[in-house]
């Protein structure tokens, strides 16, 4: 019984402490590891508990001595070493970690291989010896930096230090080749560097932005090339809470360039160091558009070449882009090829459109419309774009037609699509009302001159011909044509795809008030203008859309009805 209420104490004091140490309030946390040490002397985790509270108040000299009585009441307590290791790193005496940890290695081994070995053991030997290489590293560092200019201070900018010194892993390309037993330590610190870079990742989707930069900028210190390249993308394109700054993306990329591939990345992780390529990527963006850095586009095409080489889709797309940019058509088609038969859905929609103009290829329908397809099913809207345009380009008449309920057909999977995925997005409601009124046009076209007539008969309107179309020969011209669809507009009432449209590109504007949906409003306002009085209203409210989303043109024609 006596036990079982010492027990219980330990565990409500416990919990009382650690809810103090997550609330940051330190101070009182230690306070209570304190009493709990003094009250039970047989646990060694209260002293550990106590010093890493002290930690956290930068009083590194108080823990150490914590740690050390510790370690000579309890040698076999793995915390000891390793918190006492943390505050001397802390004061800067990387000589005194090293040893303290080799000391708790030695006799963690020892002392498991005396008895039997247990998972437990095996885990906090392993914690010692990751502590012991990122030291080890530091030391490295510092080794190096001594040679050159002992008075450069962290962090380091590309330029001022040789590479070497931005290489904190030690491979043969460096001067310093470490023992093969302390490359194994540093195989295992790469792994470790890998995890924490995915812990990170899991931190962004859940728009942690902040807290993930942190956990990034610590590794990449450490020479984390995947570090360095996902804060290269998160600078150059910001987040939620979080604004871009193409400074510090160019930064990184300099740096992570400087520094080179992780060794041991291909052994351990399969395939090749992908960090390389990105910043190589973002680096010749950025020369290419001038962004952040005097526009280059010698320097440009070098590093987008050396990126596109890497065989990373993205790469090898923007790089065929920028050969498009300087009319490098065959070159920049066979980029466009390699990047779409790798699955980047945006080079099948460049390439797609490459094929059905036939620019730096042979002119090829049937395969444009293969790798636009593609692209629409990986998500890709524009493909829906692309494929309009290639087929008013290449199709006629009744074939067109089809072509187009297409894809009118391919638009409806991308709005399912959308609306799973929290709903339908502008630009897709107004590719729907631009494809809407180009069917309704090409619908009116395929109309023979006696259906329009006859159309119009139903209608109840009668008209008589204008003195050029007086002649029989006139009454077979394409003007004539145009004139009858003209009146057939203005007098018969909205269409299904007209309405279709109007409201597609209605709730475009009203959520993305912008260029694109302003223009689709203005259409829209135009064709009602065209009809009767009973649609005047619907017309001005579209140029009213139009004006409020800043078209001239929509504000004119608004003051006019």
């Amino acid at each position: 019984l006596t036990q079982r209420a010492m027990s219980s104490d330990i565990t409500a004091e416990e919990v009382k402490a650690r809810t103090l140490f997550k609330s940051q309030k330190f101070a009182e946390a230690a306070d209570e590891y304190d009493a709990l040490y003094k009250q039970f002397q047989s646990e060694p985790k209260w002293l550990t508990n106590r010093a890493l509270c002290l930690q956290s108040l930068d009083k590194h000299s108080h823990a150490i001595k914590l740690c050390e009585k510790s370690i000579s009441l309890f040698p076999t307590w793995p915390r000891a070493y390793e918190y006492q290791a943390k505050s001397l790193r802390a004061l800067g005496r990387l000589n005194d970690a090293t040893v303290i940890l080799k000391e708790g290695i030695e006799t963690l081994s020892s002392t498991s291989s005396s008895i039997s070995k247990t998972a437990s053991s095996s885990a906090d030997i392993e914690r010692l010896e990751k502590e012991l290489s990122t030291i080890q590293i530091h030391l490295h560092q510092d080794n190096i930096a001594s040679q050159y200019d002992t008075s450069l201070k962290a962090p380091f900018f590309p330029g001022e230090i040789p590479i070497e010194l931005l290489t904190p892993y030690p491979d043969m390309k460096l001067p310093f080749q470490l023992p093969a037993n302390e490359q194994e330590r540093l195989k295992k610190l790469v792994k470790f560097d890998f995890k924490l870079t995915q812990t990170a990742g899991k931190l962004e989707s859940q728009s942690k932005t902040q807290e993930a930069v942190r956990v990034y900028v610590q590794q990449a210190k450490l020479g984390c090339t995947c570090s360095m390249s996902n804060l290269v993308r998160i600078y150059k394109n910001g987040d939620k809470g979080f604004r871009p700054d193409v400074k510090q993306a160019i930064y990184w990329a300099q740096r992570c360039l400087n520094h080179g591939p992780s060794p041991f990345y291909e052994e351990l992780l399969g395939g090749v160091d992908k960090a390389i390529a990105a910043c190589q990527e973002a680096l010749g963006s950025a020369y290419r558009h001038g962004i952040g850095i005097e526009r280059n586009l010698t320097e440009a095409k070098r590093f987008l070449s050396l990126a596109a080489e890497s065989g990373d889709p993205l790469s090898m797309n923007n790089y065929a882009s920028f050969l498009t940019q300087n009319m490098q058509y065959e070159l920049s088609v066979s980029f466009y090829r390699k990047a779409a038969t790798a699955g980047y859905a945006r080079a099948m929609l460049n390439l797609g459109n490459e094929l059905s103009i036939g620019r730096g290829c042979e002119l090829d329908v049937k395969e444009a419309e293969h790798w636009l397809s593609k692209a629409l099913k990986l998500g890709d809207s524009l493909a829906i774009q692309m494929l309009q345009k290639m087929i008013c380009l290449n199709f006629q008449g009744v074939r067109r037609m089809k072509a187009l309920e297409g894809v009118r057909d391919k638009l409806k999977l991308v709005k399912e699509m959308e609306t799973s995925h929290g709903g339908v997005r502008p630009s897709t409601m107004l590719m729907e009302a631009d494809l809407l009124l180009c069917l309704q046009k090409e619908e009116d076209e395929l109309l023979t001159n006696l259906e329009v007539r006859n159309q119009l008969t139903i209608l109840g309107e009668s008209f008589s011909l204008p003195e050029e179309f007086a002649s029989k020969k006139e009454t077979t011209s394409a003007s004539y044509k145009e004139y009858l669809l003209g009146l057939l507009m203005s007098h018969r009432r909205v269409t299904e795809k007209e309405k279709a449209a109007a409201d597609a590109a209605e709730q475009a504007c009203r959520v993305q008030p912008n260029a694109e949906a302003a223009s689709a409003c203005l259409k829209v306002g135009q064709i009602f203008g065209k009809k009767s009085d009973s649609h005047q209203a619907d017309a001005l409210r579209f140029f009213s859309l139009a004006s409020s989303a800043g078209n001239m043109e929509g504000c004119f024609l608004a003051g006019v009805l």
